[in-house]
């Protein structure tokens, strides 16, 4: 991600991630008529969100990330993995037991 997102609120830099990155790719996904496997359950609450209190701090990036996370009083943030799935879903996808998601 740009240095300059830093600045920003958590949920505003992943909103902006999901619009400017993540979605952007899915799009040329679905407009190619492509499938999406998942390697984790989206459907599970686990993959559903992060808890701030639960993330790790090995590393110094994963320690401010928390810090600043639990500075802007929050508990929880959707997973991309949540934004990606609920987006399929909007868009006539289902899942299948593997993990694939196709457009029925």
């Amino acid at each position: 991600m740009p240095r300059e997102w830093n600045k920003m609120k958590i949920i505003d830099m992943n909103t902006k991630y999901w619009k400017e990155i993540n979605r952007p790719h899915i799009d040329n996904v679905i407009a190619n008529g492509g499938d999406i496997r998942f390697i984790h359950d989206p459907r599970l609450s686990i993959n559903k969100y992060s808890i701030i209190d639960d993330l790790p701090e090995t590393s110094l990036i994963e320690k401010a990330f928390k810090a600043k996370a639990k500075r802007e009083g929050l508990k929880k943030i959707p997973t991309f993995l949540k934004w990606e799935y609920d987006y399929l879903l909007k868009r006539g996808y289902v899942i299948k037991d593997n993990g694939l998601m196709v457009k029925l």
